[in-house]
């Protein structure tokens, strides 16, 4: 389901398999970020009095401003 959300907004698997590379997981964990705050508030908006698992991946932010967003949405 992700992947649908991830491409609305120019996702690449070749820019984290070149991230991948040259950098590693961790590079490709901060890319994944802006992309799975974007499918948290869709899935969110779309999918309103549903039980939803996101699993660890979606629901950890360190970034303020992702945070802030998924939880207005929450709340």
């Amino acid at each position: 389901m992700r992947w649908r959300y991830y491409e609305e907004i120019g996702y690449s698997k070749e820019k984290e398999k070149e991230l991948r590379q040259q950098f590693g997981f961790e590079e490709v964990y901060k890319y994944w970020k802006p992309f799975e705050a974007y499918a948290v508030t869709q899935i969110l908006k779309e999918y309103d009095n549903h039980v939803i698992d996101f699993g660890a991946g979606h629901s950890v932010y360190e970034e303020q401003c992702a945070e802030e967003v998924i939880e207005r949405l929450v709340l």
